[in-house]
């Protein structure tokens, strides 16, 4: 839709539960949470028009809220995976998925800082 909220168009046409789409810097992707493949929200992108939706997580656990890095490299997310909501964070393709932060309560939406650099991050140990 436009800044004005006008124009509304869908990009997505199957019978999905897609949640919490982003662009990607670039404009040129979304990257977005779905239960199209499974019981569990598992993290996609897509182009922007809606084609080549690509699943990038794939476990049992919920995997939800991404977000991007500010140079679209990377992708931060919510998982369950480890028996408790940890921050994890993957390349932009879903390769090397590790976890950053756990033990933190309750976490809710992970956010990059706007002059975040992704080669500051590693996994914990």
């Amino acid at each position: 839709m436009r800044r004005d909220g006008t124009d509304v168009q869908s990009i997505v046409h199957v019978p999905a539960d897609d949640a919490v789409g982003e662009y990607s810097p670039d404009g040129r992707q979304i990257v977005f949470e779905s239960r199209r493949e499974s019981d569990a929200y598992q993290i996609y992108t897509m182009n922007a028009d809606g084609s080549n939706a690509l699943r990038l997580t794939h476990t049992l656990a919920r995997n939800v809220q991404p977000t991007w890095s500010p140079d679209g490299r990377q992708i931060l997310f919510i998982s369950d995976r480890d028996g408790q909501s940890a921050i994890y964070a993957m390349n932009a393709d879903g390769t090397n998925q590790r976890r950053l932060v756990s033990n933190m309560g309750d976490i809710r939406s992970p956010r990059w800082s706007p002059t975040a650099t992704t080669s500051c991050l590693a996994p914990i140990e």
